[in-house]
């Protein structure tokens, strides 16, 4: 039985370019040499900067103490490359080197690694890589989202044209065996945000705390919705808008089924006390 590929979802996308992205930022800084890789095995004396356990030079296996992610914005670039085995490399995966490592004198040891080496000031060099990032990865998922709904409007134009021709060959009788039914495709649920774009958003909902929900319905009627940043988790890494498509009512299938058509999420700036 062969097996059912699997979709690539625009998450995924994102993801490879912003690991694309983080790549090139290690390479302009000036990556990892062979050298660097000999001095920093000798500054952990060959052993695992996370385990202190003993390693053999030609087993020891490199990661990035700071992973090359969205949330944590790693660099393959001396300083973050550390040495370890590769059953803890594989236990680690993709954690912040903090919430790995357990022991107080090898956190010590990697942050003091850290320091010597310059990493974070030379990462300072390119900005706020971490807002950054997340603009990308929110402009590569609505690009992707914008692709599926051209094709959607493609698919249900050539349906229109296919129906109507077919329409137009058949006999003019009134029999139910005749009827059709144009298909129903969904398409992505148009998302509004204000202020804008999502960056902007994000930094007002992170200050102030609290947006309006307005879901406009097929029916005619409005429904709104208070979105707290505390009732959900919402923090500065988190996504605007795949924050927001991740609520259960505007996920792929069940907005359809509530009869919404578009969501409006607008601010909700504290009221100015009036003046006695």
């Amino acid at each position: 039985m062969s097996r059912k590929a699997r979709r690539i979802q625009p998450g995924d996308a994102a993801n490879i370019f912003i690991r694309c992205l983080l790549s090139e930022a290690g390479e302009l800084l000036g990556g990892l040499n062979e050298q660097q890789w000999k001095d920093t095995c000798n500054f952990f004396k060959s052993r695992c900067a996370y385990t202190g356990k003993r390693l053999k030079p030609e087993a020891a296996a490199r990661d990035h103490a700071i992973p090359i992610n969205k949330e944590h914005c790693g660099l393959h670039l001396y300083g973050n490359v550390v040495p370890t085995s590769t059953k803890v490399n594989q236990e680690k995966h993709h954690k912040h080197f903090r919430k790995f490592v357990t022991d107080s004198g090898r956190l010590k040891k990697i942050e003091a690694f850290l320091k010597v080496t310059r990493y974070k000031e030379r990462v300072a060099m390119l900005g706020d890589l971490t807002n950054y990032c997340e603009t990308q990865y929110e402009i590569i998922t609505s690009l992707c989202q914008a692709n599926r709904s051209y094709l959607e409007r493609r698919l249900e134009n050539m349906e229109r044209k296919q129906e109507k021709t077919s329409m137009d060959r058949a006999p003019r009788l009134n029999s139910p065996g005749l009827s059709h039914k144009p298909s129903q495709r969904a398409n992505t649920l148009p998302i509004t945000l204000d202020p804008s774009p999502a960056s902007e958003f994000k930094k007002a909902f992170l200050k102030v705390g609290q947006a309006l929900i307005i879901i406009d319905h097929t029916d005619g009627h409005k429904e709104e919705k208070l979105w707290t940043r505390k009732s959900n988790g919402f923090a500065e890494k988190s996504s605007v808008l795949g924050n927001l498509r991740s609520r259960r009512e505007f996920r792929q299938g069940e907005w359809q089924k509530r009869g919404i058509v578009r969501v409006h999420v607008v601010m909700k700036w504290p009221q100015k006390r009036k003046s006695e």
